[in-house]
């Protein structure tokens, strides 16, 4: 992909990166850095979002704790709205993980969540 190459999404006109790396900053300072697991665990949950064709696909899967196996999943697919942005990734990812992991029934204890 070359650098000039257009964005096959439009951003508002009011977007910059500078304004997002200042609100990702403002969140960053909100991150819990010490482990704060409740004692007992039931439910794990798994979170990821793939991307294809113009598309955004969060998914979410809950686990049995014990016994590993699955107990619920959801897959949500949206379009995508906004660009790859290296160290911008969370305003492109959160939108479909968040809509998959309203659609759960289980409340996990813990996510997981690569990033």
């Amino acid at each position: 992909m070359g650098f000039k190459q257009k964005l096959p999404i439009r951003l508002s006109q009011r977007f910059s990166t500078k304004k997002a790396h200042a609100m990702q900053l403002r969140l960053s300072k909100q991150v819990i850095h010490e482990d704060t697991l409740p004692e007992t665990i039931n439910y794990v949950a798994g979170v990821d979002v793939a991307y294809t064709k113009g598309m955004s696909i969060g998914a979410v899967a809950v686990l049995d704790f014990a016994s590993l196996s699955l107990v619920e999943s959801q897959v949500v697919r949206l379009k995508t709205r906004f660009p790859y942005i290296p160290t911008l990734l969370s305003f492109r990812e959160i939108p479909p993980a968040y809509s998959a992991i309203k659609k759960l029934q289980t409340q996990p204890d813990v996510f997981l969540v690569d990033g």
